[in-house]
């Protein structure tokens, strides 16, 4: 019996009365099933009993990760993957005007990060579900999926800083407020070895040295009612931020959201496998399709993976039968946990 075919049968729901009968010599003299990943082995219980001992459910839900990013194929074959996250981040530089008035410049920007897996903690495995889901409804696993990991990476400050190493950050910045008038069109992109500042109606001074007027955004009629003159003095350097004040205001602004706009769904890994063990060299990626009764490693890569977009609301392929065996599984963990509860408040 070929290992890895096998596994992804069962997870799939396809496995054959033959290899279902096959399986069932096996578990004579190898109650284990090592040939089985954790979610197949719960796959064969569901195809064989109609239902899953709740030992195997948990061990198999243990096993199954959504992690923010998008390259399946990378982490079957036992690679790291780029993790994306954005944060949405409120901040301000407070310019001062005259002896006694402080004008706030308020921002909304956004930070880009893109890290190596091993350096991220932008992933969860279905059991971290498993008790928050039991009050919750939802139309489709992949809503609770995303929402989840949005929680998990949601903070209080920001982490987004534009580097050129492995941590690779992209901040842009845009001006909503000057004083108590909204402000449009000003935009600044900073890619650490490249920084572009502009505004979509008029030309801003200063952006050969990556700073800018912040006066020059506002109209005769914004100067007059902020009394800021016609003009302004160009020689006033509170009339002027630059990309590093911007970076420092950015850096010690308010998170106002995270998102993370597709994952990885990963099935299949053995029990020890996590995200985070390439950092260690922990991950193995030793199953050939010809592989015949080899045991299941236990720090085994993920041999099936979906990537879910959200603004395309789908998978890249159809998990199909493969969600079923997720909920069923779900459903027999929650279902533990609920008699728990019922026997606590009893």
């Amino acid at each position: 019996m070929k290992t890895l075919a096998i596994n992804r049968d069962l997870i799939l729901n396809r496995a054959s009365d033959d290899d279902l009968g096959a399986l069932d010599l096996l578990y004579l003299s190898d109650p284990n099933l090592s040939i089985l990943s954790p979610l197949a082995k719960a796959g064969y219980f569901k195809a064989k009993m109609g239902q899953i001992p709740a030992e195997v459910a948990n061990e198999a839900l243990q096993t199954i990760f959504a992690i923010a990013g998008e390259d399946g194929e990378a982490l079957r074959g036992g690679e790291s993957i780029v993790v994306f996250v954005e944060e949405i981040v409120q901040h301000c530089i407070e310019r001062r005007i005259g002896e006694e008035r402080i004008i706030q410049i308020g921002f909304e920007s956004e930070g880009s990060i893109s890290e190596f897996l091993g350096n991220s903690d932008a992933w969860l495995s279905l059991d971290e579900l498993a008790e928050v889901s039991l009050n919750k409804k939802s139309p489709r696993l992949s809503d609770v999926l995303l929402e989840s990991l949005n929680r998990k990476v949601a903070h209080r400050k920001p982490e987004c800083y534009p580097c050129d190493t492995d941590f690779i950050g992209v901040v842009t910045y845009s001006i909503k407020t000057i004083g108590n008038v909204e402000v449009q069109g000003f935009s600044a992109v900073d890619y650490y070895n490249e920084f572009e500042i502009g505004h979509e109606r008029i030309e801003l001074e200063g952006i050969e040295d990556g700073r800018f007027r912040w006066i020059d955004l506002l109209t005769k009629k914004q100067k007059a009612d902020l009394g800021l003159g016609l003009a302004g003095d160009k020689d006033d350097p509170s009339a002027w931020i630059d990309r590093q004040q911007m970076l420092d205001s950015y850096q010690d602004g308010l998170v106002k959201e995270c998102k993370i706009n597709c994952f990885v769904l990963t099935l299949g890994s053995g029990a020890l496998w996590s995200p985070d063990g390439i950092e260690n060299d922990e991950w193995i990626n030793n199953l050939k399709e010809s592989s015949a009764n080899k045991p299941f490693h236990e720090q085994q890569a993920p041999i099936l993976t979906y990537t879910y977009r959200s603004h395309s609301s789908q998978y890249d392929e159809d998990p199909g039968t493969a969600l079923d065996l997720i909920v069923a599984i779900l459903e027999t963990v929650q279902g533990k946990l609920s008699n728990s509860k019922s026997t606590l408040t009893k």
